[in-house]
């Protein structure tokens, strides 16, 4: 049997992980970016660029 064809696709496990932890707009050094609620991390999503950024 091959395990791959039983796998969730990249998309769908990023859904699962963003229920579990929303990401939120945030205002950090005066530019909005999305980040988790949880804070984890040193990386954001700028939110008018879409870009991963590290402030």
């Amino acid at each position: 049997m091959n395990r791959k064809k039983l796998l969730i696709s990249p998309e769908q496990a990023a859904a699962n992980y963003l229920k579990v932890h929303p990401l939120e707009l945030r205002l950090i050094n005066q530019v909005y970016v999305y980040r988790p609620q949880m804070g984890r991390g040193d990386q954001f999503v700028d939110a008018i660029t879409g870009q991963v950024i590290t402030p």
